[in-house]
């Protein structure tokens, strides 16, 4: 397990290292990366992906959690199971926090606003996929004000819509209905 807060992010896709040292759709909602956990697995598989949580409210994020679903689909890494981690540095709006996190794995994004209330999202990311997530609003009244999915790379599979897919053509992206924790 390895936090670096303001780094420069790093995931093999392909063989081929990306980095991303401006997470490009961010710099709008997000300017500055607070905490950052990437799994040992992703310094040098090729099978990780990026998960970013940006902070677009006026209000302060208390923690960020992102945890492997209980259930994986069939051709999930076992390091899918690995994942159960939460950064307790506080996310000021405009910031985010990243994940560099195995791939093809089911997550769910999890978020405390201080003095507020908790939100979280069922994801499902592929290798070589970066999912930014953002919420907006008040401390009172708040929501998911977006997704943004996205290759790392021009290596990537694709599938019509340009968003990446797995090597059985799962789509990376939000998962949608009951999902097991």
């Amino acid at each position: 397990m390895r936090i670096i807060p303001g780094k420069a992010v790093a995931a093999s896709v392909s063989g081929m290292v990306v980095a991303i040292a401006a997470l490009p759709g961010v710099a709008h909602a997000a300017t500055s990366e607070e905490a950052r956990y990437t799994h040992p697995s992703c310094e040098s598989s090729t099978s990780c992906g990026v998960i970013v949580m940006g902070n677009g409210g006026a209000y302060t994020l208390d923690w960020v959690e992102l945890d492997a679903h209980s259930s994986q689909p069939s051709n999930a890494p076992d390091t899918c199971s690995d994942i159960d981690q939460k950064l307790t540095r506080e996310v000021p709006s405009g910031n985010y926090d990243t994940f560099v996190v195995p791939a093809s794995c089911s997550y769910k994004l999890k978020l405390k606003i201080l003095s507020g209330n908790s939100k979280d999202q069922n994801l499902f990311l592929t290798p070589g996929c970066q999912i930014i997530a953002k919420v907006a609003g008040t401390t009172s009244s708040n929501s998911w004000k977006s997704l943004e999915i996205s290759a790392l790379s021009s290596q990537v599979p694709t599938n019509s819509d340009k968003k990446p897919i797995d090597g059985l053509g799962q789509k990376c992206g939000k998962l949608s209905g009951a999902y097991p924790d």
